[in-house]
Order: structure tokens, then sequence, then C-alpha cells
């Protein structure tokens, strides 16, 4: 498959994801949560501004805000915050777990069944019926680590 027909494709599942939310398909909407959708991985809010104002001029950083919500509020996306107080997006489509790095602000995603079935049965005991939760351990990743044992030697 060719690059051009992947983004036709793309652009075609944003916008029935979109429709799917009972939500208007506008271009901004579409090219945000297709920019979110094609990260590998989390991306920022100013990283999605850069993008749309290169490929849609004039559009202001307050729409990528109020997209980013409607879609987080829509359960679309993801919002992410670091360590370092930073705030990265994600598309929401699997359930995972995130270890966040508090020195560099990396963010690694890992899955754990195990610690999804402990969540609903804690859940289940205190007579929740979770729809969605999120689990962020914070530390330091391998090679911050490596780094203060450095500068401590």
């Amino acid at each position: 498959m060719n690059g051009e027909s992947e983004r036709l494709e793309l652009k075609a599942d944003v916008a029935e994801e979109l429709r799917n939310r009972g939500l208007r398909v506008t271009p901004q909407r579409a090219l945000i949560l297709g920019l979110i959708r094609s990260a590998s991985g989390h991306i920022t809010a100013d990283d999605i501004y850069r993008e749309v104002n290169r490929l849609l001029p004039f559009t202001d950083i307050s729409t990528v805000y109020r997209t980013l919500d409607l879609l987080e509020a829509h359960g679309l996306v993801r919002r992410l915050v670091t360590g370092q107080g930073q705030t990265q997006y994600e598309w929401a489509d699997q359930p995972h777990f995130h270890l966040i790095c508090t020195a560099c602000g990396r963010v690694n995603n890992f899955t754990d069944e195990g610690l999804t079935a402990i969540i609903g049965q804690v859940a289940a005991e205190h007579g929740y019926r979770p729809t969605e939760f999120n689990v962020n351990v914070f530390g330091l990743c391998s090679e911050c680590q490596q780094e203060a044992e450095d500068a401590h030697s």
C-alpha cells in the first residue's frame, strides 16, 4: 500500500470515528485526531499545533486545545500529564498503563492482564463497575538512574 492510499484510508477511518461519537467532521478535528492516531506513542499539543498550522494555516492554538478537550470528552484520545508537568495525548484504542520518568519525561506504555484483573476485582469489591481506568507509575528510567549514579560517583 502506498503512502497516499494509507492517508486516504486514515482520513476515512478518522471521519468515521468522529461520526460514530456523534461529532461533526471538520478539517481541524479530522486532522488533529489523525495526527494523534498516526503518532508513534504520545504527542504534545504544541507538536499537534505546529503540524495543524502548517497544513491548515490560520488555525489558532485555542482551536487545537478545544478540539483536544472535545476528543478526550468523547473517549477518542487520552490526556497524560508527565512528571515534568508536560501534557501529552494518545489515541485511546487499547487500555494500557504508563511508566513515566520524572527526570527526562520519557513515557513507556505497558499492559498487564494481572494488574487489569486486580483493578477489576478491587472495583467490584467496592461496588464499582469500571468504565475506564489508568495507571501511571512515576520514577526514573534506567538511563536517568545511570546518570544520577554517575553524578554521585
